[in-house]
């Protein structure tokens, strides 16, 4: 183990998530979500048991504190909508917690994949296309790592650019390249070069990466995106898909995409901005409409 002190992240979402952590901070919201997540973790609830449980509780939850006070100022809640959309979101919080504890377990990984519903056989086909190079392009929604966790299933010549780099997908990420662009000052060399190869290239718009960052605007607030992903689609002129695994009731739905290319004609900032824009639209919209899928 290294003696070295823990390496600081700069900070880079603003906006939109402020107030997001604050859920956890009331004694009263937070203890009957803990006593479902342990007996979850314990393998006394399948995920799914927990899930439904998790799901009768936020209906016994009063709406107050900062994550109220988000809503209300990020969507304009109206009085009548405050109590739906503080379980739903408090739900969807807890929830992506639960995953994660599963999704990176190498004893539960199976159980938290079992949640996730199987897309269409003509994306399959597509992704699973060999030599097809394709960027796919996600997003800090939906439940923490459930797009990554399920494309490492697909057993893909993935490249990813994640903060988990290091950790467990349940075995599952054999064969595949996870990389903390964060750290990794070739990041952007190393992903050019595996699409140059063929190879299959995911990360999120929102993530910390290699590029500048942009400010994009969600809902009442805005999100610092890196212009790292759009400049690979721009000078290797591939096509681009816009990945997202999403809360739907109880189990989660894999959504992809095409991202339409920005026009011809535009200057390289232009460009980027504009395809990052079009990435943009649809996740603003699941946000305003899915409270489930907004993450910490």
């Amino acid at each position: 183990m290294s003696d070295a002190a823990p390496r600081k992240r700069v900070p880079y979402r603003t906006g939109w998530r402020d107030g997001i952590r604050s859920l956890f901070a009331g004694r009263g919201r937070i203890e009957p979500a803990v006593r479902i997540r342990e007996r979850v973790q314990r393998g006394d609830l399948r995920l799914a048991e927990g899930l439904e449980e998790l799901r009768r509780t936020a209906a016994s939850i009063r709406p107050e504190g900062l994550l109220l006070d988000w809503g209300r100022r990020q969507l304009g809640l109206a009085p009548a909508a405050e109590a739906e959309w503080f379980q739903r979101a408090w739900w969807g919080l807890w929830a992506g917690e639960m995953f994660r504890d599963q999704v990176h377990s190498m004893a539960r990984h199976d159980d938290a994949m079992t949640i996730i519903d199987r897309p269409s056989p003509a994306l399959l086909d597509r992704l699973r296309a060999t030599g097809q190079a394709r960027i796919l392009a996600g997003a800090h929604v939906g439940p923490p790592h459930a797009a990554l966790a399920w494309l490492l299933e697909q057993k893909l010549p993935l490249l990813a650019w994640t903060a988990a780099a290091t950790a467990s997908f349940g075995g599952t990420a054999a064969g595949a390249s996870l990389v903390d662009a964060s750290s990794q000052p070739n990041s952007l060399t190393l992903a050019a070069f595996h699409l140059r190869r063929g190879g299959v290239f995911f990360a999120a718009i929102d993530g910390i990466a290699a590029g500048r960052l942009i400010l994009l605007r969600f809902l009442n607030g805005g999100v610092r995106c890196s212009t790292a992903i759009p400049a690979l689609a721009r000078r290797l002129e591939l096509p681009t898909e816009r990945l997202l695994a999403l809360w739907k009731g109880n189990r989660i739905t894999i959504d992809c995409e095409p991202v339409a290319p920005a026009a011809a004609g535009l200057d390289e900032d232009s460009w980027n901005r504009a395809w990052l824009e079009a990435c943009r639209q649809p996740i603003d919209e699941v946000l305003r409409t899915s409270p489930e899928n907004i993450r910490r």
